[in-house]
């Protein structure tokens, strides 16, 4: 019997070991994940096959507030209906009071296979921009996988997004930056086009396993986007679930 230990990519927990049918269950969170041994890896070279894959664990969001509708997208992290996705999609400052305004049960995702479901919003951290959503039912997605390896600059990565609020779709780039500083933040830089409706959307390895999510970009500069690293992410979960 192995005696090696995995972590929770949600929590942080390091002593997760006992699995059924290969699925691990972390004791403190109550996520599951499924984890596969570097080794056995291998890159995904087909584009479609990864978007096939990937995309059941991405879904779209759009929400109405203020008179404003707002799209984005958003990442499935556990079967539990937990959805991550920007602060920026789900708040908004009301320029009159500069009071953070959000909804709380009226953001409306859909899954993989087209159906729409009502969220609650169970947390949100304008610093960071990232912001945590529970579905009004479990999720029939898969949860998304979170790297392991360090991001390297130039190395291929992917983008699915609800690109323009449309549905999603498949971009892909290079990490032109592994580490930037933008007003404090810390963030990585990606050249994929993403555009509006693209905020919350996973960055994938060629492994097909989550490195980052999409926040922003540079205006006026298509191939000048930014991401925010795992590391900020699981402190944000940690710190909310």
């Amino acid at each position: 019997m192995s005696n090696k230990y995995y972590t929770c990519p949600v929590c942080g927990n390091s002593k997760i070991k006992s699995s059924i049918f290969g699925y691990y269950t972390c004791p403190l969170c109550d996520s599951r994940f499924k984890f596969t041994d570097d080794k056995k890896e291998t890159r995904i070279t087909d584009t479609s096959e990864l978007y096939k894959s990937a995309v059941k664990s991405v879904v779209e969001i759009y929400n109405f507030l203020d008179d404003d509708e707002l799209s984005g997208t958003g990442i499935i992290i556990d079967k539990k209906g937990h959805v991550l996705t920007s602060a920026h999609i789900v708040t908004k400052i009301k320029s009159t009071d500069n009071v953070t305004n959000f909804n709380d049960n009226i953001l409306i995702k859909k899954d993989a296979d087209g159906n729409s479901l009502e969220t609650t919003t169970v947390s949100f951290d304008k610093t960071v921009d990232l912001a945590l959503l529970k579905t009004d039912k479990e999720s029939d997605g898969i949860p998304v996988k979170f790297s392991n390896k360090p991001i390297n600059v130039g190395e291929h990565i992917y983008v699915i997004g609800n690109s323009k609020g449309e549905g999603l779709c498949i971009v892909d780039g290079i990490v032109s930056d592994n580490h930037r500083m933008i007003n404090t933040r810390e963030l990585f830089m990606i050249s994929a086009p993403v555009t509006t409706g693209c905020s919350g959307a996973p960055v994938l390895n060629q492994y097909g396993e989550l490195i980052g999510i999409v926040t922003g970009g540079r205006e006026g500069a298509s191939a000048m986007n930014y991401a925010i690293p795992l590391n900020v992410i699981k402190s944000f979960l940690k710190n909310t679930l």
